[in-house]
């Protein structure tokens, strides 16, 4: 029986993955499986991975229709026989310590749960473009700690399961699985796992390089389904009430939200998804998750997004409400009689019976949302 079960879905990225496989199999610990799990590849992907199992008995391959991230994990774990798991991309790469690294930590604490650093690197140059480090505060704190009884919030760790290593009882006796979900997938399981761990371990050695700069992988595509992390967010608060650890995080977890809200706004360069966004939580996260304990709030940056939203009945007077508390009161309202020029014209044009009202009147909102993304204090 391994020690550890790698679990990488691949999916169309014949260009990367022999890099990828290449540095899991430099490994200096060698205790390993790697389940990967072919997602319905329609390029070279399974190729690859053929020969690479050929030459390597620790490779297994798993063959699914093309079912996303979440069912590939999902699949990966029903046949892992690690004493650990670790959930990694096909596309990134790995240090040649990275699971000798985790697994002495895991040991030498009895982690649940086991975090490491990582760096961003560019698709295109190749090049490293910043790193991933935890304050000093967290790396000071005693070890293991809890996330519960830990002075510590979500933000402060990073949300994607591959800077973790996963005891796998502990994700057993949870009963975690990955959200059927095609974005942000992954931030239940990861949080739920970090947030009900009662032993947590952290390094922050960088042991992994994390590529950016692709067009087709996991990564992209988010303004599609920009409300997926609404889902996760909700799938969590549900899993605190299950397993009684609301009582530690309720106002934590209020915090995190707002911090989730403004930086997925930040992401956007068209209004839509940030509308869409303004309206979830105007209508459901500020009452549900938010309000009740936004006495408690500490962080003055997530109550002023608190405060534009609860003060805003629309996108736009949200966007113009918070560049004031942002310093830009000229800008904000000389987009705002822009935005009552623009409404005249729509007047106009819908008596003229002209279809191209939409891009008339999403250009204001638009320039308003650049505004936002530049003058936001998340």
């Amino acid at each position: 029986m391994p020690e550890i079960s790698v679990i990488m879905p691949v999916y169309n990225v014949e260009k990367y993955l022999r890099e990828c496989l290449d540095s899991l199999l430099a490994q200096t610990f060698t205790d390993f499986e790697a389940i990967c799990v072919n997602d319905g590849s329609t390029d070279g992907s399974p190729a690859i991975l053929e020969e690479y199992a050929a030459k390597d008995n620790r490779i297994k391959i798993i063959d699914q229709p093309n079912s996303g991230a979440a069912k590939s994990r999902n699949n990966g774990m029903s046949i892992a026989c690690g004493k650990y798991w670790m959930f990694l991309d096909s596309d990134d790469r790995f240090m040649p310590n990275m699971l000798k690294t985790l697994s002495a930590y895991a040991k030498k604490y009895l982690a649940d749960v086991t975090c490491c650093a990582f760096s961003y690197f560019d698709s295109t140059s190749g090049k490293t473009i910043r790193r991933f480090n935890y304050a000093p505060e967290l790396l000071a704190y005693p070890m293991p700690f809890s996330l519960k009884d830990s002075p510590f919030t979500f933000s402060d760790f990073f949300d994607s399961p591959w800077v973790f290593l996963f005891s796998a009882q502990h994700i057993k006796k949870m009963q975690l699985q990955y959200q059927n979900i095609p974005r942000n997938n992954d931030t239940f399981f990861t949080l739920s796992a970090l947030s009900s761990a009662d032993r947590i371990a952290v390094t922050n050695d960088v042991l992994l390089e994390y590529r950016v700069g692709l067009k087709n992988n996991l990564q992209s595509g988010c303004a599609k389904t920009p409300l997926t992390f609404v889902q996760a967010l909700c799938a969590i608060h549900d899993f605190f009430e299950q397993k009684d650890l609301l009582p530690f995080y309720q106002n934590r977890f209020a915090e995190f939200v707002l911090y989730c809200g403004c930086g997925k706004m930040k992401r956007y360069d068209s209004i839509e998804p940030v509308a869409c966004i303004f309206e979830a939580y105007k209508n459901k996260m500020l009452p549900l998750f938010v309000k009740p304990y936004s006495e408690q709030i500490k962080s003055q940056s997530a109550l002023k997004f608190y405060e534009a939203i609860d003060a805003s009945a629309s996108v736009n007077e949200f966007l113009l409400y918070y560049f004031k508390k942002s310093g830009n009161d000229s800008k904000a309202a000389e987009l705002y009689i822009e935005i009552e020029k623009l409404q005249e014209q729509k007047k106009e044009i819908l008596n003229s019976g002209s279809y191209r009202i939409g891009k008339i009147l999403l250009m204001p909102l638009n320039l308003i949302r650049k505004l936002f993304k530049r003058c936001c204090i998340y």
